[in-house]
């Protein structure tokens, strides 16, 4: 069985819902991060978010990669990132270590897209075999190709297989450590909880600091999942 986690970063569980964490007057999702492995569909959703929100959607992937696959610089890429956090509302993605002390502690959520590895190299096979079909513009004029993608080192299917496992040990520690102890963690299991919760969000305007309706009711929406 599985279901979506509200915890504090303390490592405390708390009410066990499909909503967001209580914020008072404030604006539910000023500055939410969405994280996981590569290809658990962090991008989609922070998009989906985005809209929902108004808020505006921070991919770090964009930020990181120039032309022909090559990184920009670190000093760039963070003073990118820096300018991006620096807002006062964003809907960011991604995982890199190297910005970590520039984002995490502007975030106020953190979402978690924790999916079985079955169902993380299923979808990046499926989103892999799709990109180098279409041969779709990624950022910056990089696309997906056969050879990259299925016959070398920068294959992002190596890359599922080699870090899936310990991206789910480094954030299970940096949620229980206490290292970011401001931030409130929303955790899904499966692809369904987090469209649920999408969609219970959809018509609430509270959420989104755009009016005075009253939130969801989240808990009618928590039911356990296979």
């Amino acid at each position: 069985m599985s279901r979506s986690a509200l915890r504090p970063s303390n490592g405390t569980e708390a009410n066990k819902v499909f909503g967001a964490p209580p914020l008072g007057d404030a604006p539910i999702f000023s500055r939410t991060l969405v994280v996981g492995t590569s290809c658990a569909g962090k991008s989609t959703f922070a998009r989906k978010l985005a809209t929902l929100s108004g808020r505006t959607c921070i991919e770090l992937d964009v930020l990181y990669w120039g032309p022909d696959w090559q990184p920009k610089p670190q000093e760039t890429f963070r003073q990118l990132v820096a300018e991006a956090a620096a807002a006062e509302s964003w809907i960011a993605e991604g995982n890199y270590g190297a910005v970590r002390d520039l984002l995490w502690p502007r975030a106020e959520t953190i979402v978690w897209l924790n999916y079985s590895f079955a169902r993380v190299l299923w979808q990046a096979l499926g989103r892999t075999i799709g990109r180098c079909l279409t041969r779709r513009e990624l950022w910056h004029g990089n696309r997906e190709s056969v050879w990259r993608s299925f016959f070398t080192k920068e294959s992002i299917l190596v890359w599922v297989i080699t870090t899936y496992h310990r991206r789910q040990r480094e954030f299970a520690a940096l949620r229980d450590s206490g290292a970011f102890p401001h931030l409130c963690w929303v955790e899904f299991r499966h692809p369904k909880e987090a469209a649920r919760w999408l969609s219970a969000c959809t018509n609430t305007d509270k959420a989104w600091g755009h009016g005075s309706a009253a939130a969801p009711d989240y808990k009618s929406t928590s039911t356990l999942l296979d």
